[in-house]
């Protein structure tokens, strides 16, 4: 996760997620925040990126994290 800073794809799914108030708890966004990476380079964008994150979240901010992959 601490990586992900590193790498420009990876700094640009944080600024997303920050931008977008995504985390709440914080339990789920780790492996989110992984997927949704890989997804972006491996070309992936909008609902494709959603259709590859098939994390939980237990505090329901979808609406967010849609939101936040849509900027990608």
């Amino acid at each position: 996760m601490e990586g992900l800073s590193a790498d420009a794809v990876g700094k640009k799914v944080q600024k997303a997620w920050t931008d977008n108030q995504v985390p709440q708890c914080g339990y789920c966004q780790p492996g989110m925040m992984m997927a949704c990476t890989g997804s972006v380079k491996a070309g992936h964008h909008g609902n494709e990126i959603a259709s590859d994150l098939n994390h939980i979240c237990m505090c329901g901010t979808y609406p967010r994290i849609k939101a936040a992959i849509q900027g990608l």
